[in-house]
């Protein structure tokens, strides 16, 4: 173990001392570009028909026992996209390209990580940065390129809690029976705060979080990022952010409220044509909006220290010159690889910032998908988590890589476009995949039978 640390050090020191990056052109495609919350949820909403990729792909035979016997009936096994998670590449800590984060928690996440950094590595340099300053030009260097990648929770997973087959969800419920029997108000389609999920908290908070001053938001920022260092997840991020304010922006898109009605019809004809019961239409998800799930300055020891520090479970991978973890794309037919999954760290040895940026996003999505914990890495873990599809945000113009089929979505993140943002900053949606059966019970046999209700997502 002794042996462990001492080289984890030694590799820290050596990046501190000589980290970054190949000095590139500054080729200014588009200005600088920051999302706000606003643009997130209109975002996620316009892409829905295009990126949820809703399929059948089984009918499943379930039993139930009750009290007059097993009872049998046939559900749907189904899969689909969500717009679960904001990832994003960034040269500096504190300037992401989302804004909102970066005017709540920008410097707290700087110092934070620059103490933590300082404990490690004793060089007293000031800018601690993933293409922290040595000349007069930010990111003018000799040495490989590091870039920071932040994942949070999305603002726009609201809308499965938010939406079924009928379009919004009612906004309460019938109580009692008989004379008795009244309607009961909620403050949210879904009741969304009568349920025991990160969303439910999330509402219940929302009055504390209209109330507070962005400075009184700026104080509880702190000590929000300090416990989520150390794996205590606190209900704070509601207070710093407004949960019901994202539903009341959702509840008003018209177009997504057809989406889910259009999508309804054809999900009832399906699931009538093989008489298939269903407690449900989407799979079960808790994602927490807005609330970190990685944040490489936190988790600096295996980010920037590489392997083996990081990811050593994954040795046969990365040693294995023909491994099939590749990121790239074809580009007018020519396939080009920019780098390879393993190891997730935020070196990538490419002079082009666009091709990096999908490079360490990917690396960090596939970190939150690990089934089990990898090594000693510092990361909220998800309740469930594939990589799944890419909407590009930043740059949002020419999102589709050339010779690619042009779609809001890609499975593939090296087909979301080359464009090269003019202060290195880039951001996804990335919808995750989700799989399940419809209905609960014992599971007696399952049939293929694939039919896909939207558009199926592009390579």
């Amino acid at each position: 173990m002794k042996t462990v640390k001492k080289l984890a050090l030694a590799m820290l020191i050596s990046l501190a001392i000589c980290n970054n990056t190949i000095a590139e052109d500054k080729k200014i495609n588009e200005k600088t570009y920051r999302v706000n919350t606003l643009t997130l949820i209109t975002e996620a909403a316009k892409n829905m028909p295009d990126c949820i990729e809703y399929c059948i792909n089984k009918v499943v035979l379930k039993m139930q026992i009750t009290i007059f016997g097993p009872v049998f009936y046939w559900t749907l096994n189904v899969s689909h996209n969500s717009p679960n998670w904001l990832s994003m590449a960034h040269p500096r800590l504190s300037e992401t390209p989302y804004k909102d984060f970066n005017i709540l928690f920008g410097k707290v996440y700087h110092k934070l990580t620059q103490t933590a950094l300082t404990t490690l590595i004793p060089t007293g340099m000031k800018d601690i940065d993933a293409g922290r300053q040595r000349y007069k030009e930010f990111g003018d260097y000799q040495a490989v390129q590091s870039t920071e990648a932040t994942v949070m929770g999305h603002p726009g997973s609201l809308i499965f809690a938010m939406f079924d087959i009928g379009g919004l969800k009612p906004d309460g419920y019938w109580v009692g029976s008989g004379k008795n029997r009244r309607w009961h108000q909620c403050q949210t389609h879904g009741c969304l705060e009568e349920k025991n999920t990160e969303i439910g908290e999330g509402i219940r908070q929302s009055r504390v979080a209209k109330k507070l001053s962005a400075e009184n938001k700026k104080k509880l920022a702190g000590p929000y990022l300090t416990n989520w260092s150390k794996g205590i997840y606190t209900n704070t991020i509601y207070k710093i952010f407004d949960v019901k304010a994202v539903h009341d922006v959702l509840k008003n898109i018209q177009a997504l409220n057809s989406f889910f009605q259009s999508f309804g019809q054809a999900f009832q004809t399906a699931a009538a044509s093989v008489g298939a019961r269903f407690d449900r239409a989407f799979c079960p998800m808790d994602i927490a909006p807005f609330a970190p799930y990685y944040l490489s300055g936190i988790d600096a020891l295996s980010w920037r220290g590489g392997y083996p520090i990081a990811d050593p479970e994954f040795t046969k991978t990365i040693m294995n010159p023909l491994s099939k973890d590749i990121i790239g794309a074809k580009i007018n037919g020519i396939p080009e690889t920019w780098s390879h999954i393993y190891p997730r760290e935020g070196v990538v040895n490419i002079n082009n910032t666009a091709k990096m940026a999908a490079v360490v996003t990917h690396r960090a999505n596939s970190i939150l998908a690990d089934k089990k914990r990898s090594g000693i890495r510092i990361y909220r873990k998800p309740f469930e988590n594939t990589v799944g599809v890419w909407n590009k945000i930043i740059p949002n113009i020419n999102t589709t890589t050339t010779g690619a089929k042009k779609s809001a979505c890609h499975k593939q993140i090296g087909n979301t476009g080359t464009m090269i943002h003019n202060d290195s900053t880039y951001a996804w949606t990335s919808w995750p995949r989700y799989s399940c059966d419809l209905a609960s019970g014992i599971t007696i046999a399952k049939i293929p039978f694939k039919k896909c209700l939207t558009s199926v997502v592009p390579d």
